[in-house]
């Protein structure tokens, strides 16, 4: 994406959690199913949105990092974990060219995130050995799924 893109996808998704009341504020239930009795340890939330389930996963005792483009998402994740008097380590990037490291997570997730495969190949190699990467796309029936 050219620095001109980024802007624009940025903007676009302020937008989006701006005006927005269509957000789920719960958990995503398949993460639930697919996270079983897994025992808590680090998280890496790609696109974490509004950071409902970064804070799930805090919740559970996970310790969690959520990263996304969007400051006004970013925001709310803030909001909602104060008032839960949760910690959450929220971080405003751009996963094009924020570096995760290696072998630091044993949970990564990119959940209604869009498009973005290349982000999920580059988060590869910040799981720890044996972690889990779990990935779900938009239906494209979704308000938010990309249009051509």
């Amino acid at each position: 994406m050219t620095d001109d893109d980024v802007a624009t996808e940025r903007a676009r998704w302020n937008a989006v959690y701006r005006t927005s009341r269509n957000f789920k504020t719960t958990v995503n239930d398949w993460l639930v199913a697919m996270l079983g009795d897994r025992p808590p340890g680090v998280a890496l939330d790609l696109c974490t949105g509004q950071g409902r389930n970064a804070l799930h996963l805090a919740r559970l005792g996970w310790r969690v990092t959520g990263i996304d483009l969007a400051e006004e998402g970013l925001r709310l994740a803030a909001e909602a974990a104060a008032r839960e008097q949760l910690e959450v380590e929220l971080v405003h990037a751009d996963l094009d060219h924020y570096e995760l490291g290696t072998e630091r997570y044993d949970l990564a997730l990119m959940i209604y995130a869009g498009d973005e495969v290349h982000v999920a190949e580059h988060a590869r190699d910040s799981l720890k050995r044996g972690g889990l990467f779990l990935l779900e796309f938009f239906s494209m029936d979704s308000p938010f799924a990309a249009q051509s």
